[in-house]
């Protein structure tokens, strides 16, 4: 395995979810699985943003250099530290007539030996990745929709 792909559709604005989505520093006050985000340095448009989260229990934490372009409602990550270090996402944001569907693409190129190898990458991909971008997606959902439901 070295790709994996979340995906979901929500019904309501595109740019709400790509406003939430880009701000990943509020990520732990909606996101309960989120421990924390710090913003560590932001330069033209590159920022580098510490992460931590939670897999039932089990702490994760990486360091990412996140871009983004507006335009195309697409948001980057390159993961440049912790266990993940190599690793690249996508966020992709597409309006369209079953809803905005939101894909997030994980490239687990990775470069720290000890998960580099297939059955690393699997742990790391299906057990750690997919299931926090999973749950991830359903807590955004949830709030963009419950958000529609309250505007007019």
């Amino acid at each position: 395995m070295k790709d994996t792909e979340n995906v979901v559709f929500i019904q309501g604005a595109a740019d709400r979810v790509f406003e939430l989505a880009w701000a990943v520093e509020q990520w732990p006050d909606w996101l309960p699985h989120y421990r924390w985000v710090r913003l560590l340095a932001e330069d033209g448009g590159k920022r580098t943003v510490e992460m931590a989260a939670s897999r039932t229990g089990w702490p994760v934490r990486w360091i990412s250099h996140q871009w983004a372009d507006r335009e195309g409602r697409r948001i980057r990550f390159r993961h440049v530290g912790g266990l993940s270090r190599g690793m690249d996402v996508e966020w992709r944001i597409e309006p369209g007539p079953e809803g905005v569907r939101v894909a997030i693409h994980h490239e687990l190129c990775l470069e720290t030996p000890v998960v580099r190898s297939a059955p690393g990458r699997w742990v790391v991909g299906e057990l750690f990745v997919k299931a926090i971008a999973s749950r991830t997606l359903a807590c955004l959902k949830a709030r963009v929709e419950a958000e529609s439901r309250r505007s007019p």
